[in-house]
């Protein structure tokens, strides 16, 4: 149960890699406020989404929430790697180079919406419900301050493009899936 949880919350918020090094790139900061506010943000909606879960699985029977979870995950990493393809948003509305509260809390919840999608799914095929949201919310903001980091630090040596990370995470999260329904 934990490696299945510890999987899911990482590939999740790998995607949160890419848009700290698009950020990077650009030479966008966080606010040490502003990666609190990411945090919570990311670990309220995702606990909300297991809590969600965990109620619709006590409704159905066991094998309708194993299948029904693992489709939602299979769907969730599709749509993580058609958004991957499209550009990355820029949330830095007021073009100061450094992400301030809103931005921060509109950023954060667009990384989170797969999460709570996740959350809801991954609940259903039973994945530690305490733990997950927090790893969620811990892996969201260490993946986007060391994509911000890395960004920085290869503005110009970059050749790989940014959403490659987005993709990779859509592609294990329907592997995922994939192994729970058969």
């Amino acid at each position: 149960m934990f490696i299945n949880t510890l999987i899911l919350s990482i590939s999740s918020s790998i995607d949160a890699m890419g848009i700290g090094i698009t950020y990077g790139l650009k030479k966008i900061t966080f606010s040490l406020f502003s990666q609190i506010i990411f945090f919570l943000s990311a670990l309220i909606a995702t606990s909300l989404s297991v809590f969600l879960g965990n109620v619709i699985s006590n409704i159905l029977p066991p094998k309708i929430t194993i299948s029904l979870g693992a489709l939602v995950i299979i769907c969730i990493g599709i749509y993580t790697i058609i958004e991957s393809i499209k550009t990355t948003k820029d949330f830095d509305f007021d073009k100061s180079n450094d992400i301030d509260i809103k931005e921060s809390l509109f950023l954060s919840l667009s990384v989170t919406l797969d999460s709570i999608c996740l959350g809801l799914g991954s609940s259903m095929l039973g994945i530690n419900p305490y733990l997950f949201p927090i790893l969620v919310a811990s892996f969201h903001l260490l993946f986007l301050l060391l994509g911000d980091f890395l960004g920085k630090k290869l503005v110009d040596a970059s050749k790989m493009h940014n959403n490659i990370w987005g993709i990779l995470s859509g592609i294990l999260l329907i592997i995922i899936g994939l192994f729970k329904l058969i």
